[in-house]
């Protein structure tokens, strides 16, 4: 994903992205967002729907570890597991399929 397209993700998702600054050692986030461009639309979506699932449900804040394609399909680590996020990403990986 260019810079621009990432980093407009980085901005308006602080909470998700909060990694991206970390060594290697400690989060994948640092190799940025490794997947095609033409994702991006979905993947802004999938990241509004899971802040505002956050902030609205008062759950607790999870943060990206590792956002990247792999074998065609978005692949999206988190601290905390949810099962609702689970399905958001599933169905954001399901919007993906051709």
């Amino acid at each position: 994903m260019t810079k621009e397209l990432q980093d407009k993700l980085y901005n308006d998702f602080p909470k998700l992205f909060r990694q991206k600054d970390l060594p290697k050692e400690e989060s994948a986030m640092c190799w940025g967002i490794d997947c095609p461009d033409e994702w991006y639309d979905i993947i802004y979506k999938l990241c509004r729907t899971i802040q505002n699932y956050i902030d609205w449900n008062e759950q607790k804040q999870i943060e990206f570890t590792q956002v990247k394609e792999k074998f065609g399909f978005l692949r999206v680590y988190y601290n905390n597991s949810n099962q609702w996020i689970d399905g958001a990403i599933a169905m954001a990986n399901a919007m993906l399929v051709k």
